[in-house]
């Protein structure tokens, strides 16, 4: 009886797992990021896109105002994509893209994610 149970765990041991999946980002490692990509969107865009500029557009604040936390809530993960392109211009440092574009895969992802 015993050698049975000892079978039994060494069969539930040897079974093979699912494979790992990259776990999504965490709550604050999102808005960790968001921030990051907010702070660097105020300098570069922050003219057109900050409530506070003089030289602020109307529509482009809706879009996305630099000066709010949730600053990209109200942007389609379209408009995400297009603003991660718009940061792809030559004059911007790679670590700075490199930035940007981790915030904005783990908002779509984190998007994707919800119920």
């Amino acid at each position: 009886m015993q050698s049975g149970r000892w079978s039994a765990v060494l069969v539930a041991l040897a079974w093979p797992l699912p494979p790992a999946q990259a776990p999504p980002s965490t709550p604050s490692k999102l808005v960790q990021l968001r921030e990051e990509a907010r702070q660097l969107a105020a300098r570069r865009c922050g003219s057109c896109h900050s409530s506070k500029s003089p030289s602020a557009k109307p529509r482009a604040v809706q879009i996305f105002d630099t000066e709010r936390t949730d600053w990209s809530s109200r942007m389609s993960d379209a408009q995400l994509r297009k603003a991660l392109q718009r940061f792809g211009a030559p004059s911007i440092p790679p670590d700075e893209l490199q930035r940007v574009t981790a915030y904005v895969d783990a908002e779509l992802a984190d998007r994707q994610n919800r119920p």
